[in-house]
Formats: structure tokens, C-alpha cells, sequence
């Protein structure tokens, strides 16, 4: 129809339907436009059709929008015929001998990547011999004191990163004197072949006992210290960039951690999510320990909470090292209640955001703590790998470990003791009383030997008395 408006069926005044060639709307009465009487049905007029004609342009829109929107989606599918479908939604079927051969590659993937690893990343020790009961220092001599430290990491280790210090009654000026904090050199790392070790000596002191010792009497003195050190962690992990659940393997390997008291224990890894267009995000979480010991017995966990064992019984407070802000706290006193804070970094295939900035909590109680990280923008059409190397860094911390004690013995002995003898007529006879020789005896008498006065001089027991008018044995 030539004329401007809508084709209706309806009357333009009540909305009752009308027919072709009605002069006037059989409900209402109203006249019908004369167009209405044409053989075709009629049309709305322009001042009665705005509303109308605005829905049928806003239809027409969306009706557009909706089929390039399909178009894509068409388009996606007919390019990756198999990504969206397949790979996101459903898992692929393979035989049993597909999945014995993937479930190889997932555990030949997961290979540890430290050959030498343990509880330590640097061990000190006091070095031997110190003297022991049967031979102790004497109460003037000088006490060498040294320790030997034993970088366990296959990196060396810079100068002024790790620092030693004794502590307890080595420190305290009524007993001893001479204790410093040596300079600690560079310390090389252990051959990542081999793991031979390359240790530095390193003096302390010596020390000088200045307290008191009652006469002819020994004591037992331990020697106690510690050591704090600097090193970032680096941890050699796993991630599976898949949306099957089924084809992720083990994330850590016992040769994952370095040599360390702190370790990452676990790593609890879910499968890929995608978006409708492509997009996946990989979320895991990290849990990070510190290791507890105790010399005296073994260490378990009973509902969550660390136990150390000794003997038949059982006790809580086991013996740890502690988290440190830096170096500089080092050898401060830290209450139990003080937070152990340290920065957890990952770097892999895609960016990876970890919550809080990477700072980790270690709790004072379970001696642990978790961290939850994602992976995100992973495309669908990169998905290939088995597995994917994940390096996890510990940092921004200090470590502070105890040294084990290592006891010295010392006395102060009596003096040398002489008999009065008075010799006549060839004979020597000696008093029983013990008088003390003040000074060193002369030698060849050595301290201790029963000896004897005669005249000016000081002779053992049966030999001959020089002084004497004539010859005597004493």
C-alpha cells in the first residue's frame, strides 16, 4: 500500500476488528478512514502509529544483533571445531593404553629438581675437640671456641649473610670475656653433582673464664649460640593447564623444596575454567611450613596441632627456629605472640596474582601457612603441555636457629705440695704435714708428684739431697 502508516485490522477508535470495505466500525460506530475500504487491509495513520513503529525499529535491532552474535559463534565453531566443544565441555575419550602412557608422562613430568636437599639450609656447629672432664682448661687459659658452617644449597652464599653469635653464660661478663660476632664470609655452595660440601672455620673468641672456682675444684660450663642468616627460597614446582581434573599429576616432588626448615608442603591445584570466549582461569592454593624438631623425641600432629614425643608422654612446645622481619632483628628477644611473616612470588607459563601481595602468616601454633594464587587469560588454543615448570620463591625474612651446645670443662687446681725434711747424719726425715710451694714446681717435677724439701732445694721422694752435710735418700 502506497499510503503512509502500518496495515492493521482494527478499528483506528476502539481496537474492534473491522473487515475490508467497512464504512464504519460495527462495536463503536466510528467512520473508517476511507482507505480502509480498499481491498487490502487498512492502515494506521501516521499520528496514530509513532509507538508502533518505534517498537518494529527496536525489534529490528535487536533481531540484527542477535544474528551477528550467532555469526560468531558459528564462525568460532567452524575455525576450532573441536576446541570449545571438546576440549572445555566434554573429556576426551581414550583408550585404557592412552591413559596408562598420559598417566606416565604426568609422573616422568613431576622429576624433583634439587638432588640434595634436607631440614638445613645452612648448618653450624662447634668444632671438636673442646676439652672434656679428664682434661679440662685450666682457669687462666685461653679457650679457642669455633665453629664450622656448611652451606647446603647448591648456590653460593654472599659475605655478610649469615651472622653467629653465643649466647648465655659465654656472653655474660661475670664469667666470660673475648666473645665477639666474627665476620662470615662468602660460603660456596655444595656440588649440585656430588653434593660434596665446602665449610669455613670460623673463630670465636677465644674466651677467657674470669668467674670464680674454689680451689682444687672443676666445673662444666656449655657454650650455647646462634646463628641467623638471609636466603631467598627457591622452590621448583608443577602446574597443568587443563580443564580436566583427571590429568593433573603430583604439583611437588620430594626434590622440589632446596635444603630448608621452611618448605612448601602442599600445593592443591584446580582444573582450568573457560569463559564462552576462550578464557580460562587456573586457581590453586600453597600451603608453606616450618619444620619443628626436638632432640629429644619424635614429632607428630594430633588434630592439626604440632606434638613433640618424649618418651612415653607427650609434650607441645617443640623446638623451632624463627621467622625473622630481617636481618637486623636478628638475636632480639621476640615474644611468642610475634607475627612470622614472609613474601611468597610464582612465575610460570602465564602472570600469576597471589592474595595479599604474597604475604604468608605462619601460625605460632601449626607452624604453618596457606596462600591462595590463580593464573588467569589462559587460552583455550595453548592448552598442550602435560605439565608446566612453576618456580615459587620464599623471601623478605631472616632465619634465626639455635647452635647445639657443646660443654668445657675447666678447674682450678691446687697448688703443688712439699714435705719439710730435715736431714743430719746422712738421713732425712720429713714432716707428714703438706705445705704448699707457691709458684710453678721447678722441673723436671711435674704438678701433682710427691716431692720434698731438703735444704734450699726441692727433691722427689727417694732421690738423693744434695744439700744435705752427706748423702741421704728422702
Amino acid at each position: 500500500m502506497e499510503k503512509e502508516g502500518l496495515l492493521i485490522r482494527r478499528c483506528p477508535k476502539c481496537g474492534a476488528e473491522v473487515k475490508n470495505n467497512d464504512l464504519y466500525c460495527i462495536n463503536c460506530g466510528f467512520k473508517l478512514p476511507a482507505f480502509c475500504n480498499e481491498e487490502k487491509e487498512g492502515i494506521i495513520p501516521r499520528k496514530a502509529g509513532k509507538l508502533t513503529k518505534y517498537m518494529f525499529y527496536l525489534g529490528t535491532a535487536l533481531f540484527a544483533i542477535s544474528l551477528i552474535l550467532f555469526s560468531i559463534f558459528v564462525i568460532i565453531d567452524k575455525t576450532e571445531p573441536d576446541s570449545l566443544s571438546e576440549i572445555i565441555q566434554n573429556t576426551p575419550p581414550i583408550s585404557e593404553q592412552q591413559w596408562l602412557n598420559l598417566k606416565e608422562q604426568i609422573e616422568a613430568d613431576t622429576t624433583g629438581y634439587y638432588a640434595f636437599t634436607g631440614n638445613k639450609t645452612i648448618d653450624v656447629i662447634f668444632e671438636e675437640p673442646l676439652k672434656n672432664e679428664s682434661e679440662p682448661y685450666s682457669i687462666n687459659d685461653p679457650i679457642p671456641i669455633s665453629v664450622k658452617i656448611t652451606n647446603r644449597l647448591p648456590e653460593d652464599i654472599p659475605a655478610n649473610e649469615v651472622k653467629i653469635k653465643l649466647t648465655g653464660d659465654a656472653t655474660m661478663p661475670y664469667f666470660f670475656s673475648g666473645a665477639n660476632e666474627p665476620f662470615i664470609p662468602t660460603l660456596k655452595g655444595i656440588d649440585p653433582s656430588t653434593g660434596n660440601e665446602n665449610s669455613e672455620s670460623i673463630t670465636i673468641g677465644p674466651l677467657q673464664y674470669v668467674g670464680k672456682i674454689v680451689e682444687g675444684a672443676k666445673i662444666v660450663k656449655m657454650i650455647t649460640g646462634k646463628y641467623c642468616y638471609q636466603v631467598p627460597l627457591k622452590i621448583k614446582a608443577k602446574l597443568f593447564y587443563t580443564p580436566n581434573k583427571e590429568y593433573i599429576g603430583s604439583n611437588l616432588h620430594s626434590g622440589s623444596n632446596p635444603p630448608s626448615p621452611i618448605k612448601i608442603i602442599n600445593i592443591q591445584q584446580e582444573p582450568i575454567v573457560f569463559n564462552l570466549q576462550g578464557i580460562g582461569e587456573l586457581k590453586f592454593s600453597i600451603t608453606i611450613a616450618k619444620e619443628a624438631r626436638n632432640s629429644r623425641g619424635n614429632i607428630s600432629r594430633i588434630n592439626g596441632a604440632l606434638i613433640c614425643e618424649v618418651g612415653g608422654g607427650f609434650m607441645t612446645d617443640c623446638e623451632s627456629g624463627t621467622i625473622l622481619p630481617s636481618m637486623s632483628d636478628c638475636f632480639r628477644y621476640r615474644d611468642r605472640l610475634s607475627k612470622q611473616v614472609l613474601t611468597l612470588s610464582a612465575e610460570g607459563a602465564y602472570p600469576i596474582e597471589c592474595d595479599n601481595n604474597g604475604i604468608v602468616q605462619i601460625s605460632s601454633d601449626t607452624y604453618e601457612g596457606t596462600i591462595n594464587c590463580a593464573v588467569k587469560n589462559i587460552s583455550y588454543k595453548e592448552l598442550g603441555k602435560i605439565s608446566s615448570d612453576l618456580t615459587l620463591t620464599l623471601d623478605n625474612f631472616a632465619y634465626e636457629e639455635e647452635i647445639s651446645p657443646s660443654e668445657i670443662w675447666i678447674n682450678n687446681p691446687a697448688k703443688p705440695c712439699a714435705h719439710e725434711c730435715s736431714c743430719t747424719g746422712g738421713h732425712c726425715t720429713c714432716s707428714e704435714e703438706c705445705i704448699p710451694i707457691e709458684g710453678d714446681v721447678p722441673g723436671p717435677f711435674a704438678s701433682g708428684t710427691t716431692i720434698a724439701r731438703c735444704g734450699d732445694g726441692i727433691i722427689q721422694q727417694g732421690e738423693t739431697c744434695l744439700n744435705c752435710p752427706s748423702d741421704v735418700g728422702c
